[in-house]
């Protein structure tokens, strides 16, 4: 059975990647989905313009996209959807800005329609949901603008969503995109059959459609339906073949699967869309490192960290180096790892790290970096490091790494202090005593080595000691 995919990490991608990504896979209008993707001054980050669309492309990409299937009451504005849509299809930043300043001119149901579409597009939900009300309040009988409406409240209000998304079903019962978003509304307050059975008639009416797909995948992998998931983000590159976030979303897809070729092939294909996505780097480079390619996967994680100073790259970095036996590279690269996710944390202060940090990866990286010390002849820089990480952190690996440096080192009676906190910590582990009786041996106490080696048999027989 196919394993769950990986969640996707939004973390240092531009707003418009992490938007269309986030919308890939079905979360924009969902609670966790709540925290800013734009920048700091709300504007999404997109590349710079190289050129107008040719004309040849403009047509053939408005023909792919039908406009909303209404209840008729909305008078489409078929040059702003078109522009819309074409964000999602790898265009730069000249669609949208032409998209908003279209909106922003048109302040009728279409106008305040496109502006909603566009706010959730950027995952800017308070605005979203103030446009599509205003969209609601001059058309509130049209379908489209109720199942928008629906989507922007679907996060605060699952109930309110549900009747919204209800009545554009009930005005326009063969749309695609409306029954997806009733689908997800009914997801959202756990009706799984009647959004499973909507999901699936949405695509057969809308197989081409983004926000169909988008929230269909969502769904399915969450009702670990990865057939329907794969179809889904298929759809989507074949209509959308110019949009690198779909790319990313079944590169993540392929790479909780286990398909590391077909997800660096995918990852590799989105860089060629959006070579300045440094973020896509750091994905293309987890998967290489995983799939044994060090030297490649080093070259990614260098490209992202020339725009982008993350910690954790640097961690991931060195584990390259340090596979490919570079360890005086490996060891600085963890260093600089440790200090920059330090970076405002007391040397006597535990780290704590938000949802968006591998505090296993953390803890690893310490005794990574000391066990390269060690390699490289410096056992006290490696006691030194382990030292930090226990003041720290309090950390059972730090402590068992360390008692051994100490052990090495012929520094015994430092090793017995490790090896006392280590006992009172789990005092039903047999190997600790043996060790502990050959550090009583070297220090010359033969009858507290002989009593740790009768617990240690003891534990052996029953798993505890009396």
């Amino acid at each position: 059975m196919k394993k769950s995919p990986a969640r996707p990490d939004f973390k240092g991608i531009s707003s418009y990647a992490a938007a269309a990504l986030a919308l890939a896979v079905g979360t924009i209008s969902s609670a966790r989905g709540e925290h800013a993707l734009q920048s700091e001054s709300g504007e999404p980050r997109l590349h710079r313009a190289t050129g107008s669309r040719s004309s040849h492309s403009a047509q053939k990409a408005k023909a792919a996209v039908s406009p909303p299937n209404s209840s008729g009451k909305l008078a489409d504005d078929p040059e702003l959807l078109r522009y819309r849509r074409l964000v999602f299809d790898g265009e730069d930043k000249k669609c949208l800005e032409v998209a908003r300043a279209r909106a922003k001119t048109a302040k009728n149901a279409a106008g305040w329609y496109e502006l909603a579409a566009l706010a959730i597009m950027m995952s800017k939900h308070g605005q979203a949901l103030a446009f599509a009300e205003k969209a609601y309040s001059l058309a509130p009988d049209d379908a489209n603008v109720l199942a928008t409406l629906a989507r922007a409240v679907s996060g605060r209000s699952p109930a309110r969503a549900l009747a919204l998304a209800d009545r554009a079903l009930a005005l326009s019962p063969n749309s695609g995109r409306v029954r997806a978003i009733a689908a997800d509304c009914y997801a959202r307050v756990g009706s799984g059959g009647e959004a499973e059975g909507l999901f699936v008639s949405a695509i057969k009416l809308s197989p081409g459609d983004f926000e169909v797909n988008s929230l269909a995948a969502s769904f399915f992998e969450r009702m670990l339906n990865f057939e329907q998931v794969e179809g889904c983000y298929n759809r989507l590159i074949k209509n959308y073949p110019r949009c690198a976030s779909a790319y990313v979303s079944r590169a993540l897809f392929r790479r909780g699967n286990g398909e590391l070729k077909g997800a660096i092939s995918d990852m590799s294909r989105a860089i060629e869309l959006r070579p300045d996505e440094i973020a896509f780097y750091g994905h293309r480079g987890k998967l290489l490192a995983k799939d044994g390619q060090n030297a490649k996967a080093i070259e990614d994680f260098t490209k992202l960290l020339s725009g982008w100073q993350q910690g954790t790259a640097y961690g991931r970095r060195a584990e390259c180096y340090k596979k490919l036996g570079k360890y005086t590279k490996a060891i600085d690269d963890y260093s600089t790892a440790l200090k920059l996710i330090d970076s405002g944390y007391r040397d006597d202060q535990k780290f704590n790290p938000p949802d968006n940090r591998d505090q296993e990866d953390y803890l690893l990286w310490w005794t990574s970096r000391a066990q390269l010390y060690e390699k490289v002849g410096k056992i006290d820089l490696a006691i030194h490091s382990l030292s930090q990480m226990v003041n720290r952190e309090g950390s059972t690996a730090g402590l068992l790494e360390r008692e051994r440096l100490y052990r090495k080192a012929g520094r015994y009676d430092l090793a017995l202090a490790d090896l006392n906190r280590l006992i009172a910590q789990d005092r039903d582990v047999a190997e600790l005593y043996r060790t502990r009786a050959d550090v009583y041996r070297k220090l010359g106490n033969k009858a507290r080595a002989d009593a740790d080696i009768m617990r240690a048999d003891q534990l052996d027989k029953t798993g505890r000691l009396p």
